[in-house]
């Protein structure tokens, strides 16, 4: 890990968890910086960082138009945010209305376990419904006289204040039946997000916002340990988790159901010290949000249609070894999926 990647994982780190950076150069370059705010963009994590150098000792010296940009950012941040949570309310509200349950996945709910919900960048909502609610919720939006638009998984697409709303038929975004917790609760809520970050690791690409919102979870929900390592092992995600746990203990200094206590448990079946976390890191700073600051990806994404797909596939394949490695069996099953959906012409 390079200098650069150290000190803009230290103000994330402060920002995530409200504490001082320790040994935070008094001095940097301004393109040092400018790298740095950069880097926070494509990982969307511009808010933690700069709540990170709002906590840096006053002898440390950050150029003005650097604190400029950071201000800017942050109340961008904190607007959209503010709408997406909003929005949330309203949608959910509606349906409530109709007799209905949405849930609300990740975004404006993960926020809520940040320091400062405010900071945590927010782009769409996702809504999960029971399969016996799923069409009436998309009878209430036809009704509010809304266009529909289907996805490959099965999940459904429309736009409410702007803001797209993702409808899922399915919590976990899981192949594996067996072993899943029950929903709502505290184990569910950190398989699923751990799951979505497993998705697209095994895929285009993940940012750094989904690694923190994991560490967020961890700290704040409170979870039974025995409970959710019996579910990691039973749904055959036990070896991606204690990657994850890796990352999330070694760059953003979080406490996980790996550092209580002897790791070494009938459970999880695990004997041997976390795995290194370099690569996956690697992996994370090199795509960026969703991997689409890769400069390939970038350009594939314009053109969209067949050519992204195909482009979505062959990622997907070069992520073989990963995959095989941490969760074989979710790569067969997304690779039937995406016979089944991604490649279907549009």
């Amino acid at each position: 890990m390079s200098p650069l990647e150290q000190h803009f994982l230290t103000l994330v780190r402060s920002g995530l968890r409200e504490q001082p950076a320790e040994d935070f150069p008094q001095v940097l370059p301004l393109p040092h910086w400018q790298a740095i705010l950069d880097m926070a963009r494509k990982q969307t994590v511009t808010g933690l960082v700069f709540r990170g150098v709002g906590l840096l000792p006053d002898e440390v010296q950050v150029p003005d138009n650097i604190m400029f940009s950071l201000m800017m950012e942050a109340e961008r941040i904190k607007r959209q945010s503010a709408l997406v949570s909003e929005t949330a309310a309203e949608v959910c509200a509606r349906f409530e209305t109709a007799g209905l349950h949405p849930v609300v996945l990740k975004g404006p709910e993960v926020a809520r376990l940040y320091p400062d919900p405010s900071l945590r960048e927010s782009g769409d909502i996702d809504l999960y419904f029971s399969p016996e609610e799923f069409e009436k919720a998309c009878a209430v939006v036809r009704a509010e006289g809304r266009s529909l638009t289907p996805a490959s998984d099965g999940s459904v697409h429309y736009d409410w204040n702007g803001i797209d709303i993702d409808q899922h038929r399915q919590y976990f975004d899981l192949h594996a039946r067996k072993g899943l917790p029950p929903v709502p609760s505290a184990e569910a809520t950190l398989l699923m997000l751990s799951v979505h970050i497993l998705k697209h690791c095994m895929g285009a690409g993940i940012g750094l916002r989904q690694f923190c919102d994991m560490a967020a979870a961890y700290r704040s929900v409170p979870y039974d340990r025995e409970k959710l390592l019996a579910c990691y092992k039973a749904t055959g995600t036990a070896r991606w988790n204690r990657l994850l746990a890796a990352f999330l203990e070694r760059y953003l200094g979080a406490a996980t159901p790996y550092s209580a206590g002897d790791p070494v448990s009938p459970v999880t079946g695990a004997g041997e010290p976390l795995p290194d976390p370099d690569g996956l890191l690697a992996f994370v700073l090199a795509g960026g949000n969703f991997g689409h600051h890769d400069a390939a990806r970038e350009k594939v994404l314009k053109e969209g249609g067949l050519r992204r797909k195909a482009d979505t596939l062959l990622r997907f394949l070069r992520r073989l070894p990963f995959s095989l490695r941490y969760a074989p069996r979710e790569w067969l099953g997304e690779l039937a999926a995406l016979a089944r959906g991604n490649l279907r012409p549009e």
